[in-house]
């Protein structure tokens, strides 16, 4: 129950606790349309806790988020797992009517966010939180050497027959350096 009416947080405030199923996951940080980069995409479970509460008309969001992912690997694209355990803060207020085009965003602005009409999603939250945890580069082990250009093939599990790529003749004189 990640969404709900604003007017239903009681006065004393509203405690969740939820457990993320991989098909929350798929729905959330999947890639369904094919617009989001492939390290957004993946499975999970997870869980999180949650206490929300409400100064009109702001909304506070304290939360603990522990996530167990497996996304592909940036080289080789094989599994490669990820795990999150998150404590957060979170202000919401409500979307004001104009906003500027552009602004700049500081670390600060993580804990800030908007809210719009009667509903609230924390699930939104949820997955905003996970996407900034993903690494730009998250791969299966330290030394993962990846695929072959030429053939495609894993090179964790051994090299592949291909003849070694010809040198730039642009950058040939390179070689010749010693740091």
């Amino acid at each position: 129950m990640l969404k709900f009416r604003i007017k239903d947080i009681p006065d004393e405030g509203l405690d969740l606790d939820e457990t993320l199923s991989a098909a929350w996951f798929h729905e959330a940080v999947g890639d369904d349309d094919g617009a989001a980069s492939s390290a957004t995409s993946g499975n999970g479970t997870g869980r999180a806790q949650l206490r929300v509460t409400k100064i009109d008309p702001n909304i506070f969001v304290r939360g603990r988020l522990e996530a167990n992912l497996e996304l592909p690997c940036a080289r080789c694209l094989g599994p490669a797992r990820l795990a999150l355990d998150e404590a957060f803060d979170m202000t919401l207020s409500p979307r004001p009517k104009t906003e500027p085009d552009e602004i700049e965003l500081s670390a600060d602005d993580l804990a800030f966010g908007y809210y719009q009409g009667l509903d609230l999603d924390l699930g939104e939250i949820l997955r905003e939180r996970i996407i900034l945890e993903i690494p730009i580069s998250l791969t299966c082990r330290e030394d993962c050497k990846g695929l072959c250009v030429q053939c495609g093939k894993d090179l964790n599990l051994g090299p592949c027959n291909c003849p070694p790529l010809p040198i730039d003749p642009r950058l040939a004189k390179l070689r010749n350096l010693k740091a």
